[in-house]
């Protein structure tokens, strides 16, 4: 436990006082499941509405050391030319000892290039963060004789500061080619692709009022599609590949992932990779990722999404982190919107589908 407390310490200690260590975001595996934490501009780019919740427990060897919680809705709405988002996110680090909580609302605005092939969307995120810290637990050094052990007084006094707030904005673009026919109103073979940047005014997340401590910048670099295979069934349940990359860069931390998912209706399995060491030089974090889930209609326009990955350390770290756990549930709402567009109802009754619109509001 002591051993903990220090680590949770020495995190605390280089993201308040180091120029060169800075906090890092949290990292989910399933970023195909999670899209609105790494791009506002996906707010939206699926039709309908979609919640989604995701867990990651980092280090299980750490016990409670880093854990990683969030919860998103974002709903495509034509009355307001793109989609709206809500996001929660929850973690904690060392112990429970640094814990950070943010609620923020993403806006984006959706330019059709080719009607219903491709589109682009352009998103932005505000955020409430907020940070604090216990500093109840810790023994520093000159507390401690040789032979009486903990006895003294530290000359440490702690930080001004037990919990910090502050504004957060990110910003992204993202851009979604539909190709083949459609069926029941969704694309054959679908692709996304877009790029974000977080923190964009490096908010001051320090403790101590005498240290600065910025946020530095993330930025993500995103693709994923569904391809469906030619041969087309198998025992008559729908056969497709989903390949994805995810390029993650904030200051001296980056984060390179890819990987394939095999789907089998309603099941998929996948084979992924993430490496630390892309471009910058350093230690190198190498990490084997084998996921599986289930993808299925649980009613005419509701789709469930359960998925788990683990992450198998294959770098020097393996018998100290013991890699990572992460599961994601969503549901996926196809008709949904928030607001009734006038535009598009006198569409339909001057085309006389009344019983679709009824459907979809």
């Amino acid at each position: 436990m002591k051993q903990l407390h220090f680590l949770a310490l020495l995190l605390f200690i280089l993201s308040n006082f180091s120029n060169d260590v800075k906090s890092q975001d949290a990292n989910f595996t399933q970023f195909f499941n999670n899209p609105v934490y790494f791009n506002p501009a996906t707010a939206g780019i699926e039709n309908g509405m979609n919640i989604r919740t995701a867990y990651r427990k980092l280090w299980p060897s750490i016990g409670n050391g880093f854990n990683s919680y969030m919860v998103s809705v974002d709903i495509a709405e034509p009355a307001v030319n793109g989609g709206l988002g809500l996001i929660i996110q929850s973690g904690n680090e060392g112990v429970r000892n640094i814990r950070e909580n943010s609620i923020g609302a993403m806006y984006s605005y959706r330019l059709p290039v080719i009607r219903r092939k491709f589109y682009i969307q352009m998103g932005l995120q505000a955020s409430a963060v907020s940070k604090h810290i216990k500093q109840n637990g810790y023994v520093f050094s000159d507390q401690l004789d040789p032979i009486y052990g903990d006895i003294y007084t530290s000359g440490y006094h702690g930080v001004n500061h037990e919990r910090v707030f502050y504004p957060d904005f990110n910003a992204g673009i993202a851009g979604k080619f539909n190709v083949g026919k459609f069926n029941n109103g969704k694309a054959r073979t679908t692709h996304v692709i877009g790029f974000s940047a977080a923190h964009i005014t490096r908010p001051d997340e320090s403790f101590i009022a005498t240290a600065s401590a910025r946020r530095p910048v993330k930025f993500v670099a995103h693709y994923n599609s569904v391809i469906p295979l030619r041969w087309g069934y198998m025992n008559k349940k729908k056969v497709s590949l989903a390949p994805g990359v995810v390029y993650e860069n904030q200051a001296m931390f980056e984060t390179l992932s890819m990987g394939l998912n095999f789907m089998l209706d309603p099941v998929y399995l996948g084979i992924w990779s993430r490496s630390r060491t892309v471009i910058k030089t350093g230690d190198n974090y190498n990490a084997a990722v084998v996921m599986g889930g289930v993808k299925t209609s649980v009613s005419q326009d509701i789709e469930l999404n359960v998925g788990y990955s683990y992450d198998i350390t294959i770098s020097k770290l393996a018998k100290a982190t013991t890699g990572a756990h992460e599961i994601s549930v969503s549901f996926a709402f196809d008709t949904r919107t928030l607001f009734p567009s006038q535009k598009r109802s006198l569409k339909d009754k001057i085309q006389g589908t009344t019983n679709c619109y009824n459907m979809l509001f």
